[in-house]
């Protein structure tokens, strides 16, 4: 009996010890959406969408190339030429002339200013939706991990409430057994009601134990979600007043599906087939770039790259107009879009409605188990009362050991089924703050 009372002592002295260096749920949830490798990886691939926006917007800067050729022309090309036509008289004599030297450099710039290139429009809207929909694939992660991190408080809660009820059976079903055991040693109970009344205490302290054992277990797993030293939180209490609040208990009145960050990344999926749909359609639509170019070529009949007066400058500025005619036909790959389009849009309407199934299945468990905790928890309350009075008149020989130990036993009973109960609001609670969409502003209302 000595390890249980040091167990007690040792609860108690945990309780009250570091009231200032309480673990917070808003710590929590931001340690582990700061640290998680997964969230670091969603986060670069944002990253990495946001790059591909900037260089779809690139495109649109002016091009200047540099550019260098020299030649060697073995055969030169013959061009006919009307030659008659340029005598007094003309006729319609043709001649082969060739034009050019056997040795030829080209040097110049060459400037490209795209004006009006739908393609380039089509690709950047397409940047932009596809970072929306990366950034909501990041804010799913996110939301995942802020769920575990409040359900982990939430069963943290649970825990400890069952290490306080054990820690209170433990220490009434003793006092049960140390006056049964008083009353044995007087010859005045049967062996059997001492055994039945160590059977309850042993059920208690096997309670207490395993309330423990859960406790720590859990905060090795928020240890896992937080990257917070466990032994940080073995040794730091829990303020678990965010899920004792009003606030908790009434952040459901407003169903916010919009928020809802799996619909949002559906929505942005959406835009992006209609984007693509409307650049499958640009790709035959005209193109204006602004050109110009600033140059010379060299001519000489020998290899003389230096040679003086063989340079001749050149240089044009104007416009670059280009009309697709022919070419590939996107008939097919609109159809295609289309198609992924509608998927998606039907795929929203089943998110929408299995969510809304959800939070009404989860509203009616709330509703249910608030009405059985009041109920158990006055059954509780009557049947500690009637343990109390048990005692007392067991004491004073109205009432035998084995009446006793039936009270005892049921009492526990009642007790587990209030703690499930509880247990089990708080986690539908926090399922409902989820399926509705306001988990998020419940953690970023917290302090």
């Amino acid at each position: 009996m000595k390890q249980i009372i040091l167990l007690l002592t040792a609860f108690l002295s945990t309780t009250l010890y570091a009231q200032d260096n309480k673990i917070r749920l808003s710590e929590c949830v931001h340690l582990a959406i700061a640290n998680k490798a997964n969230i670091l990886a969603v986060k670069t691939d944002v990253l990495v969408a946001n790059l591909q926006e900037l260089e779809a917007k690139n495109k649109y800067r002016s091009q200047l190339t540099l550019a260098y050729e020299y030649r060697y022309n073995p055969i030169i090309a013959s061009q006919v030429i009307p030659v008659g036509q340029l005598s007094p008289t003309p006729s319609d004599e043709m001649r082969a002339v060739q034009f050019g030297t056997k040795w030829q450099q080209t040097a110049g710039i060459n400037l490209t200013q795209p004006l009006v290139d739908f393609s380039i429009k089509g690709k950047i809207a397409e940047s932009r939706i596809n970072e929306k929909v990366k950034q909501a694939d990041m804010q799913i992660a996110e939301d995942e991990l802020r769920y575990e991190v409040v359900r982990s408080f939430g069963r943290l809660l649970t825990y400890t409430r069952q290490l306080e009820s054990a820690v209170v059976d433990t220490a009434r079903t003793y006092k049960s057994y140390q006056l049964i055991k008083d009353k044995f040693e007087e010859r005045r109970v049967l062996k059997t009601d001492v055994n039945k009344a160590l059977l309850n205490h042993n059920n208690a302290v096997s309670s207490y134990k395993t309330a423990v054992s859960e406790l720590v277990k859990e905060k090795i797993y928020l240890s896992f979600l937080t990257t917070l030293p466990v032994n940080q939180l073995l040794e730091n209490p829990i303020d678990f007043s965010p899920l004792l609040s009003g606030s908790f208990t009434n952040a459901n009145e407003n169903v916010r599906f919009d928020k809802v960050a799996s619909i949002q990344q559906l929505n942005f999926k959406e835009a992006l087939l209609k984007q693509q749909i409307k650049s499958e359609k640009h790709k035959y639509r005209p193109s204006l770039n602004f050109i110009g170019y600033l140059g010379a070529n060299q001519y000489a009949e020998k290899f003389d790259p230096v040679m003086p007066n063989s340079w001749f400058g050149n240089s044009y500025v104007g416009l670059s107009l280009k009309m697709p005619l022919l070419g590939e036909n996107t008939r097919y790959k609109v159809q295609q879009l289309q198609t992924q389009m509608r998927g998606v849009t039907h795929n929203r309407s089943e998110t929408e409605n299995k969510l809304m199934k959800d939070y009404l299945q989860t509203s009616e468990d709330i509703r249910k188990y608030k009405e059985q905790i009041d109920l158990t928890a006055d059954n509780v309350a009557l049947m500690n009362e009637n343990v109390i009075i048990f005692q007392e008149r067991f004491m004073s020989g109205q009432y035998n050991a084995s009446d006793l130990n039936l009270q005892e036993l049921d009492l526990l009973k009642e007790k587990n089924g209030l703690l499930k109960q509880q247990a089990d609001l708080i986690l539908k609670q926090i399922e409902q703050l989820n399926f509705s969409g306001n988990l998020n502003e419940f953690v970023k209302g917290l302090k």
